[in-house]
């Protein structure tokens, strides 16, 4: 049995991630089975009860990740303002949100958390390989990168994207190489 844990915040492709890693043979893999996060106890026991393969791609998990006794995890990281303006997009920017999670994020990359760009994995089969065998998943034949949930695109008001630009800058210069 083998077990990861992938987490990143909404809206930086843990849908998408989770759908090419469910697609690989002897692997359960889900999206956020449980809406929030209500403990690292409540998440291992669903770990526990998935015998076999089993792993999550869980935005909610961000803030227990560190905890969980997985064999594999990392973070996805986006740019936060690109987070931010598809979370516009869809009518919850929520800033405050936005500045919780990534230092959740920021924590755990710190504690070592291996770090997939957004931006690579979206865009590269060959990288998004790699990803899956970070975590133990051979992926097997075609890709279909084709599955991205994509948000329309929308330019955040000036005011806005300069209160996420100035709120997000700090993750930005620390990890924007990762991005």
């Amino acid at each position: 049995m083998a077990t990861f844990a992938i987490t990143g915040m909404g809206r930086s492709g843990t849908a998408f991630l989770a759908g090419v890693l469910n697609g690989a043979d002897g692997w359960t893999v889900e999206h956020e089975p449980v809406s929030g996060f209500r403990s690292v106890r409540e998440a291992q026991a669903r770990f526990a009860r998935a015998g076999g393969n089993y792993g999550e791609v869980n935005s909610y998990l961000r803030f227990g990740i560190l905890a969980l006794k997985v064999d594999a995890r990392a973070v996805i990281v986006r740019d936060p303002v690109e987070i931010f303006r598809s979370m516009f997009a869809r009518g919850r920017p929520r800033l405050a949100h936005l500045g919780e999670a990534l230092h959740a994020l920021d924590a755990a990359i710190r504690a070592g958390v291996p770090a997939i760009s957004f931006a690579r994995m979206t865009s590269n089969a060959e990288y998004l390989r790699r990803v899956a065998r970070s975590v133990g998943v051979e992926l097997v034949g075609a890709v279909d990168m084709t599955a991205r949930n994509v948000s329309a695109a929308r330019e955040l008001p000036k005011d806005m994207r300069e209160a996420a630009e100035r709120q997000t800058a700090w993750f930005v210069r620390e990890h924007g190489g990762r991005l």
